[in-house]
C-alpha cells in the first residue's frame, strides 16, 4: 500500500524529492503477536505463519 501512496503522489503532484527511511529496530519495537495476527488475516499456512514468528527472533548479524 506504501508504494501505491507513494505511485499515486509521484504521478498526480509536482515532487522535488523521494526520502526513503529504514527504520533501525524496527522488530524490536513492533509487538510481535499482533503482527503474527495480521498475518495471520492474510496467510491461511501454519507453517508459514510459524517461519514468519521465527524471523523477529532471528540472531543476525
Amino acid at each position: 500500500m506504501a508504494l501505491d501512496a507513494v505511485h499515486t503522489v509521484i504521478t498526480n503532484q509536482h515532487v522535488n524529492w523521494v526520502l526513503d527511511a529504514d527504520i533501525p529496530s524496527f522488530f524490536d519495537s513492533v509487538d510481535h503477536e499482533w503482527l503474527l495476527r495480521m498475518g495471520a488475516h492474510r496467510i491461511a499456512d501454519p507453517r508459514i505463519l510459524q517461519l514468519i514468528g521465527l524471523w523477529p527472533r532471528a540472531d543476525v548479524l
